[in-house]
């Protein structure tokens, strides 16, 4: 096979891996770890770190100071997160009770690209399992640059945001030095996020009512007439004498005056002026009938300018309360609709997730094959990762020398590689499934280069977006 002007690098690695895919759910049922010894599969990469995938980049901490002398809730609107911390709960190294203000850093998981940044191992190298995660996150503490621990007595309560539904999932914490997950509980139940869901409800109860501008007399050929209307009931036409009103809709509106002469030839016992959504509507009633237009009162002269001012104050102040509104409710929207509650006696990074397998193809000799412009990509190392977005899911693959790599056998996938200066390369989902499908024992990976450079964690999930 011609490979000129391509350059070929020939990477023969092994797969440690975390993922899953929804292509038949029946392939991904849950593993027990401690229970399923015979699921052993011969993965390279043993050595379980807490390894950033770029150099210089990781997912950044929240920081908070909080008074260790009191009750504290943090609360994380980002996502819906809360952590409550009771008083006198940390210690130092030698166990005393911490006093005065402390440092708490926290951060959360919730996708790939994430997963991808901070370098988390979440896979198994005994057995090839994986995880497939609800939500997972990290929590420091700290006084004064030193290290401090929860005591031992205390408990610190964490409502985690989750994006993912199902009662299947268990807890688990991560060993610090050996990286190895340990199961704290199992089948953890979600809740509903009340606080997100009741703070939509109130805004959805709560609307926001635009002011009506006022019309010009005669600057209109619409529909007009007048009637009389207690102006001390209604501040807002206070300033209006011998007020005229517009029909404020089409000519097809039912409501139109004109198509129901009952407005005028019948005796009304209430008529009530009610600000609308850019009009006001006329609601008039008697002991047998009633009727309902929308209206504008046309004005003119000193009476038209005096409320045009009070309209254009009014619509700013409209504007910015919207603004605040809106912006209040993107972040409850935002927000995860299910809380995991869990009670955690130390600081770590803890997961609620499941192991899993899935299907791998037989090992095969793999060949990288990078574009015209980066041979010299040929001579490096290289990390490799494999995506599904779906689940969150991470699949480092390092470039050391073995005889074959094991791919999983799904479509979901599409790969990554770290290059120099923090540039990525990329093979897309379907070269990854043709690669997975073939029954041939070598396999030539394309990559492409992508334009986007990584400077943060917007950059890899830029990148990650333009794959399904």
């Amino acid at each position: 096979m011609k490979r000129n002007p391509q350059t070929i690098l020939t990477i023969l690695t092994g797969l440690c891996f975390l993922t899953a895919c929804k292509n038949d759910p029946a392939l991904f049922k849950k593993n027990d770890q401690s229970k399923d010894p015979s699921a052993k599969v011969t993965f390279y990469n043993a050595n379980l770190q807490v390894k950033p995938a770029f150099k210089g980049l990781d997912h950044a901490f929240k920081k908070f100071i909080v008074n260790s002398e009191k009750e504290n809730t943090i609360y994380i609107a980002e996502t819906g997160t809360e952590i409550k911390i009771p008083a006198h709960a940390f210690v130092d190294e030698k166990g005393q009770t911490i006093k005065g203000q402390v440092e708490i850093k926290y951060r959360e998981f919730h996708d790939a690209a994430e997963i991808m940044l901070s370098g988390i191992p979440m896979y198994n190298p005994d057995n090839g399992s994986y995880m497939v995660s609800a939500g997972m996150y990290e929590i420091r503490g700290s006084q004064k640059g030193k290290t401090i621990e929860i005591d031992p007595e205390k408990k610190v309560a964490i409502s985690m945001a989750s994006y993912r539904e199902g009662d299947d999932y268990d807890f688990f914490v991560l060993g610090d030095k050996n990286g190895r997950w340990k199961t704290l509980s199992e089948n953890d139940k979600p809740r509903v996020n009340l606080k997100r869901a009741n703070a939509i409800d109130k805004l959805n109860r709560t609307p926001i009512e635009k002011p009506v501008e006022p019309v010009k007399l005669g600057s209109s050929k619409e529909f007009v007439f007048n009637f009389n209307v207690e102006k001390s009931a209604f501040p807002d036409l206070a300033v209006f004498n011998d007020v005229l009103w517009q029909f404020a809709g089409n000519e097809t509106d039912a409501d139109h005056p004109e198509k129901n002469q009952k407005m005028f030839n019948s005796t009304w016992n209430q008529v009530k002026l009610v600000a609308g959504q850019d009009c006001y509507q006329i609601k008039m009633s008697n002991a047998k009938d009633s009727f309902i237009t929308r209206v504008k009162p046309l004005l003119k002269g000193k009476n038209f300018e005096k409320a045009k001012k009070q309209f254009d104050s009014k619509l700013a102040t409209y504007e910015k309360v919207k603004k605040a509104v809106e912006d209040q409710r993107m972040v409850f929207e935002n927000q995860a609709q299910l809380n995991r509650s869990f009670e955690i006696g130390g600081f770590g990074v803890y997961n609620c997730d499941i192991w899993q397998n899935m299907p791998m193809t037989e090992p095969m000799v793999t060949e990288i094959e990078f574009p015209e412009g980066f041979e010299h990509l040929s001579a490096m190392k290289h990390t490799c990762y494999l995506i599904n977005k779906s689940r969150s899911t991470v699949v480092p693959i390092s470039s050391e020398k073995f005889k074959g790599l094991s791919l999983p056998k799904v479509d979901e996938f599409f790969m990554l590689v770290v290059l120099p200066e923090n540039k990525v390369g990329y093979m897309d989902s379907k070269a990854y499934y043709k690669i997975v499908n073939q029954k041939q024992k070598k396999a030539t990976i394309k990559i492409k280069i992508s334009d986007t450079k990584v400077v943060g964690l917007d950059d890899l999930k830029k990148i990650m977006s333009s794959f399904s």
